[in-house]
């Protein structure tokens, strides 16, 4: 009991969080790591779906989680890797970067390049225990996201909402996930641009420590999972030098192949005259 009378609620099983995330691109989900790690190893879901896995950090945060407690958990990574007006439009480099890591999780982990509604039927009704719904973030689509896919969860599956605390190039999430809070058990993070937690049905036991929470207590667990969150985004930044070292020597030996093959076309075309 602190000097002010609270009995400070014990987070269980908060050691699972302080493992360091293995894979950590770019990302505005980098705070929301820890949490990732802990929620997969404390629900131990029989299949976990994302959908927009983008450069993959969430996703393959909770595959790090899976293996590392030897969970029977089979994992899905839904995306068409082409981006978006919020993730922003990328080239074919970032799913093969996705793919190549994505192999150290082969066994239990599958990549579906699709639209989320193309991917739908390939799911039995109440087959998914965590859902991460990232896809666009206009209101129209992650309402479509998650009415779409609501079936497809079991009784008591979780349900996360990334950027709940945006307020700006119209993502709407933060207005969807208010309307759910109405009716549905959620708790939410405000760090990171904001996590929302939400139950199905029901919520499942062993989280029902984080969703029973209130006053001082949520504040203690919005405490411990920002500090923990704090350190990834300390560390990415404390690598930002080696980061920029490795894209000016890649500028350079792109640059220098360039000239190779121009050099190299030139003296062809001197042999051919």
């Amino acid at each position: 009991m602190t000097a002010a009378g609270f009995n400070q609620p014990e987070i269980p099983n908060l050691a699972f969080a302080q493992a360091e995330p293995a894979f950590v691109p770019g990302s505005a989900w980098h705070q929301h790591g820890p949490f990732a790690l802990w929620l997969t190893q404390v629900l131990r879901p029989k299949r976990f779906v994302e959908l927009g896995s983008h450069a993959g950090y969430s996703y393959f945060c909770v595959c790090q989680a899976v293996q590392a407690s030897g969970l029977d958990t089979k994992c899905f990574a839904i995306d068409t890797w082409q981006g978006d007006e919020h993730a922003g439009n990328y080239g074919e480099e970032v799913y093969q970067q996705v793919s190549a890591h994505n192999q150290r999780y082969a066994v239990f982990s599958t990549m579906i390049r699709a639209t989320f509604d193309d991917a739908l039927p390939r799911f039995e009704d109440k087959s998914i225990d965590l859902l991460h719904v990232d896809g666009r973030h206009f209101y129209d689509d992650v309402k479509h996201d998650f009415e779409s896919w609501r079936p497809k969860l079991t009784d008591d599956a979780i349900i996360l909402f990334h950027d709940t605390q945006v307020r700006e190039r119209n993502f709407g999430v933060l207005q969807y996930f208010t309307e759910l809070q109405r009716e549905n058990p959620t708790f939410e993070f405000l760090h990171g641009h904001g996590l929302g937690i939400m139950a199905n049905k029901s919520v499942p036991p062993p989280l029902q420590p984080l969703f029973a929470a209130k006053g001082q207590a949520v504040d203690v667990w919005r405490s411990a999972f920002a500090s923990l969150g704090q350190t990834v985004t300390q560390r990415w930044d404390l690598q930002a030098p080696a980061r920029d070292s490795e894209k000016r020597k890649k500028r350079w030996r792109h640059s220098l192949d360039k000239r190779w093959r121009a050099v190299s076309q030139l003296f062809a075309g001197t042999g051919r005259r």
